[in-house]
């Protein structure tokens, strides 16, 4: 597996530094891809909105990056509380 992050790590990060990233980090395999955290170092620290993820397609080698939380639908759910009773 670690062959295999590599792989896709250097594809992932050449195609963030052309969009201007620099730093580019393995987080997850999410539907299919691989998907790396991408940042610039001159943001670190700074609240700018959601992550941005570099997306590997493992058949394709298409890498897209995206601005969003990288959510499975079926994973559980923290269902809401109800606090107007207190």
């Amino acid at each position: 597996m670690r062959n295999e992050i590599a792989k896709y790590r250097k594809i992932a990060s050449t195609y963030a530094k052309e969009q201007g990233f620099d730093t580019c980090q393995f987080e997850k395999e999410w539907k299919g891809r691989m998907a790396f955290q991408v940042s610039r170092k001159m943001d670190r620290g700074a609240c700018v909105g959601l992550p941005s993820y570099a997306l590997v397609d493992r058949k394709s080698l298409k890498v897209e990056i995206v601005s969003m939380l990288l959510v499975d639908e079926d994973a559980p759910v923290t269902p809401e509380i109800d606090f107007s009773s207190h």
